[in-house]
């Protein structure tokens, strides 16, 4: 009994140093919006946007996504936090909003506040959703307020998969048309200061997650980083730069360059950034074990196809008339005979038989009629010559 109550004590001492780790107060420093566009410049441009003032576009492809794109969901004592892959995810992706331009795509407006992620989490059947929270949005947000090129969707059993952008559902009308938003929301002042207290949603609910999932699964603690880079996901701990942000001290913060945003003026798109993660398939044998992608090699050169001479026609041949025999065989290719070859009466295709070396004609007896040879020589008649018996004399 004794062994169990130290063993029960120890547990509870642990958990509790566990939650203060998680909240203790950030590091004895604090940042304005000038570390946003220091940090991120090489990563993007910075765009003087009417009604938002600078916003940061990645430089990444079309296909980019926040909260979707190289990096995955980890369950901490804080929620369900988002770990990316980006050496630049500290920032866009825990403080401030995303929204959707139809110019330049995803793009990012700083905030002071920090969260494990700034998206709203919704259930569809048998999905798990988020949806990254615009500007303008508060947590009283319902799912028409939601664009549904916001959302991405996942199957239960893979919201905590290391590889979970195997089994993204993207604007799916049924699925987005269905979405339930799952109100599990955090309040408050998070232990670090009051003005940093931040009220954001927390994600599915652990028993919800285990029981679809079929797998026990332990809250892991958030440790701060002393510098900007990409988060660290190990067993126990998220280690993530995540400073303070004064949010009162920025008027003469600005970045080094401003993209225009005149009409007129096309914007270039920036290279994209691959991620440095790699990119792999579902695997059909076995879907928890994707697939990885292929390596791309570069095509060999085609040389030009080779001209092949043409082909002379065929002779045509003569159209027989109903009645009549020809008189000559037309000549055809190849078909003309050596020199004494004899013509065969009886198959005039089949030539005659050149008599061999050494092999007499046949003769012909006196009143017997020549028969035609019917392809195969006839032997020799052998002439028989009689013997005169010559006399002896006495002896």
């Amino acid at each position: 009994m004794k062994t169990l109550l130290v063993i029960v004590t120890l547990a509870l001492l642990q958990l509790q140093a566990c939650v203060a780790t998680s909240q203790r107060p950030y590091p004895n420093y604090n940042v304005t919006y000038q570390s946003f566009y220091d940090q991120l410049s090489p990563y993007g441009i910075w765009v003087n946007y009417p009604g938002y003032g600078y916003v940061w576009v990645p430089r990444l492809g079309p296909g980019f996504r926040p909260y979707a794109t190289n990096g995955r969901w980890v369950y901490t004592l804080n929620g369900w936090t988002w770990v990316s892959n980006y050496s630049w995810g500290w920032g866009p992706f825990h403080y401030g909003r995303w929204f959707l331009d139809p110019r330049f795509g995803w793009a990012w407006i700083p905030g002071n506040q920090w969260a494990p992620a700034w998206v709203t989490w919704g259930q569809s059947g048998n999905y798990y959703g988020w949806a990254p929270i615009g500007p303008n949005m508060n947590m009283n947000v319902s799912p028409n307020m939601i664009p549904g090129n916001y959302w991405t969707f996942v199957p239960n059993q893979y919201i905590n998969s290391p590889t979970i952008n195997n089994y993204y559902v993207n604007n799916n009308t049924t699925v987005v048309n269905n979405v339930t938003i799952i109100n599990n929301i955090y309040r408050g002042s998070d232990g670090r200061n009051q003005r940093d207290a931040s009220t954001y949603f927390r994600g599915p609910q652990i028993q919800d997650v285990e029981r679809v999932t079929r797998q026990r699964i332990r809250p892991v603690t958030i440790r701060d980083a002393d510098r900007p880079g990409a988060a660290n996901s190990g067993r126990d701990a998220v280690t993530i730069y995540r400073p303070a942000v004064n949010g009162n001290s920025n008027a003469n913060t600005r970045p080094a360059r401003i993209e225009p945003v005149d009409p007129s003026t096309p914007v270039t798109r920036p290279t994209p950034e691959l991620p440095t993660s790699p990119v792999t398939r579902p695997n059909p044998v076995n879907p928890t074990r994707p697939t990885p992608e292929p390596e791309m090699r570069p095509r060999p050169s085609i040389d030009p196809p080779v001209t092949r001479p043409s082909v002379p026609e065929p002779t045509t041949r003569p159209t027989p008339v109903p009645g009549t025999r020809p008189t000559t065989r037309p000549a055809f290719p190849g078909s003309t005979r050596p020199s004494g070859e004899q013509s065969n009466p009886v198959n005039p295709t089949r030539p005659m038989p050149t008599t061999r070396p050494g092999q007499s004609q046949p003769t012909t007896r006196p009143g017997q009629q020549t028969r035609p040879s019917v392809g195969r020589p006839q032997p020799a008649e052998q002439q028989i010559t009689p013997q005169t018996p010559s006399r002896r004399g006495p002896r």
